[in-house]
């Protein structure tokens, strides 16, 4: 439902599964979550993912 609310064409749903290895492929410069529940158990992947691809 949020999702179609955005007015940007640059969006995406993506499952939790899928999501590290999606925005590993991508060249972003803002990423942004949304979830209910476990969602906070990505920060962690998400920050070595990014880590390791840029080096910081």
């Amino acid at each position: 439902m949020l999702l179609g609310m955005m007015k940007s064409n640059n969006k995406r749903l993506s499952t939790k599964k899928d999501l590290v290895s999606e925005l590993e492929k991508e060249n972003n410069e803002v990423i942004v979550t949304l979830g209910a529940g476990d969602i906070d158990t990505l920060v962690e992947p998400i920050k070595r993912m990014l880590t390791n691809k840029h080096g910081v």
